[in-house]
């Protein structure tokens, strides 16, 4: 039987490289460790915006590379109102250089709580998203550095896109969808709390 080899998830398919030398039984979850100055700068963003003392921290990207994988701005800013608001825990918004523009509407619509960090290096986004309980994410890069450093992820994911980059782990919750349109808050705020609580009942309003 011919393997189509487009199906097979990424990480085996690299791990195969390293059989001919020997290699086998490797881990397949990716590890990132972060720096030690990518951490300080991170904990003196936090301690200056007072996000460092014991309430959980969920990040949100809500860019993507094509719109068509954007989940709408609004619905980021409802899904961090229905957080902050029933699960007392502090909004992470993480913009790209892509997503300046973004910035004005989301000190106008998000709870002025959120914190948004739009000017960190790969590897300080790295050290931020390594102290989230959660990350909800578009299918974009971010959300690949967030499960490296072990934050679960929930990705809103188009069902038609291929299965072999997707996060792997059994803590990510995948919400997939014909149309990202068609992604309701009611789904993501669902997953996000079945990450917070590990509680798959969890529903909307939750207190």
């Amino acid at each position: 039987v011919e393997v189509d080899h487009r199906q097979r998830h990424l990480i085996d398919r690299y791990l195969d490289v390293l059989i001919p030398l020997g290699v086998k039984d490797a881990d397949r979850l990716p590890h990132l460790k972060t720096r030690a100055d990518d951490d300080a700068v991170i904990e003196k963003i936090l301690e200056q915006a007072k996000a460092d003392v014991g309430t959980p921290l969920i990040g949100l990207f809500p860019g993507a590379g094509h719109p068509s994988r954007r989940w709408p701005l609004e619905r980021f800013a409802e899904l961090a109102d229905f957080l902050a608001r029933n699960d007392h825990v502090r909004i992470l918004v993480f913009l790209g250089p892509e997503e300046h523009t973004f910035v004005q509407d989301i000190r106008r619509r998000f709870p002025p709580t959120t914190l948004i960090l739009d000017k960190l290096a790969i590897p300080q986004v790295a050290a931020a998203q390594a102290r989230l309980a959660v990350f909800v994410s578009n299918d974009t890069g971010p959300m690949h550095i967030a499960s490296a450093v072990g934050t679960p992820v929930v990705l809103l994911l188009d069902k038609r896109a291929p299965q072999s980059y997707l996060p792997q782990g059994d803590r990510h919750q995948i919400i997939y969808s014909s149309a990202i349109n068609d992604v309701t808050v009611e789904e993501v705020y669902t997953a996000a709390r079945t990450v917070l609580t590990g509680n798959r009942s969890a529903t909307l309003f939750a207190s």
